[in-house]
């Protein structure tokens, strides 16, 4: 991991384009995350990077649009989801996860960007997201098999069965 201090600001990236391993003392100062010449996450403020919150569908669209070498803030996109406006930081971000297949809203149709993320949309998200970029995302049997193994299988809802499979599978999630 590189750091540089410019214009008050710690950068912290690595040279290869993977993400950077921070520690407690980096993450209290203003911070912005890269992978290679991509800001994936930011610091709130100048001075609070906030690592307890909660990450919310909005900043979690900015996240994946912005780790996306194809993403572009120039792209003339607009989200349909009634509760996004298009005037948010996270507008243009959640219209290109939309248009990708890799972000979707609720049955009643808003997109809910202030909403928490669940580990069982994150999974979902992971899946579409590296299916996006033309990962091979399909769940062995040993996939299905480790997800129906917990004791609370059932309560995953059943449209992120295969993404809470497929990151098992990957190794990407593990049971808690």
């Amino acid at each position: 991991t590189v750091s540089n201090k410019v214009k008050g600001m710690n950068y912290y990236y690595t040279t290869d384009g993977s993400l950077p391993k921070l520690n407690s003392s980096q993450l209290g100062k203003k911070l912005e995350v890269k992978a290679g010449d991509h800001i994936v996450v930011a610091g709130y403020d100048e001075y609070h990077f906030r690592p307890d919150n909660v990450l919310t569908r909005g900043q979690c669209a900015a996240i994946f649009a912005k780790f996306s070498p194809d993403y572009t803030e120039d792209e003339e996109l607009t989200a349909t989801f009634p509760d996004i406006k298009g005037t948010e930081y996270y507008a243009k971000p959640v219209a290109w996860a939309q248009k990708n297949g890799i972000l979707s809203g609720y049955p009643n149709g808003d997109f809910g960007p202030d909403d928490g993320v669940t580990r069982e949309q994150m999974a979902l998200i992971i899946q579409k997201y590296l299916a996006y970029r033309g990962k091979e995302t399909d769940v062995s049997e040993a996939g299905w098999e480790k997800m129906k193994s917990f004791s609370d299988a059932s309560e995953i809802s059943a449209w992120a069965q295969e993404g809470v499979a497929f990151c098992l599978e990957q190794g990407i999630l593990a049971g808690m």
